[in-house]
């Protein structure tokens, strides 16, 4: 068997030096990747029945400064997730015995890692260790011992959640915080478009 082990990093500028050796892991939990996951779970696919089914449809436009381009960076690498805290455990799942290196990239801002896009990496790192897979680097390790027993309510006091009270964006900050792994399906990205993964024995029946 070969050794798996995982890294964890932060910023688009950090992707490039992954896509060729790792699948990819982008997190930018306020707000780009829970906005993604959370329209995917709510049936905005590329199914035209599901869209029909929506009342009062409208095309959804994502501009973000640092998620988008995360996803962005990542194309051309061999396989590319989506995850926010709502699906940390699924996505999780998903990559166990599927990748042999895996990074998990927090989307930053003007360069610097955001406290909670770092605590969704070590959440989903400290799952990948309990199943065997070893930290990369000094700093993966660092970045696990740091948020290890850490409470999601912690957050609520980083630069994030101070931007969102103060844009009159509390709504978006109580929403991401409250819904932690309601969703059991990974999100993957083709460079293209981002679908869910059903979970086991869900994606088992529909392929049957």
């Amino acid at each position: 068997m070969k050794p798996r082990s995982f890294v964890i990093d932060a910023t688009p500028e950090t992707v490039m030096k992954y896509r060729e050796t790792h699948a990819i892991v982008g997190v930018d939990v306020f707000r780009a990747t829970s906005v993604i996951v959370t329209a995917l779970a709510c049936g905005l696919n590329n199914s035209p029945a599901a869209i029909e089914r929506l009342r009062n449809y409208r095309p959804i436009i994502l501009v973000t400064s640092a998620g988008t381009k995360l996803l962005s960076e990542a194309r051309g690498a061999r396989s590319i997730y989506v995850a926010c805290l709502r699906n940390v455990i699924a996505t999780a799942a998903q990559l166990i015995g599927a990748h042999d290196r895996i990074a998990l990239i927090g989307a930053g801002t003007r360069g610097e890692a955001r406290p909670e896009d770092q605590y969704t990496c070590a959440r989903i790192g400290e799952l990948l260790y309990s199943q065997g897979y070893a930290p990369e680097s000094r700093r993966t390790e660092a970045e696990l011992e740091d948020w290890r027993g850490v409470q999601v309510n912690s957050l609520r006091t980083s630069p994030s959640c101070d931007f969102l009270r103060s844009t009159g964006q509390q709504d978006d900050l109580e929403f991401v915080l409250s819904h932690i792994d309601d969703i059991d399906a990974s999100a993957v990205f083709n460079g293209q478009q981002v679908s869910l993964m059903l979970p086991g024995a869900q994606r088992l029946l529909a392929e049957a």
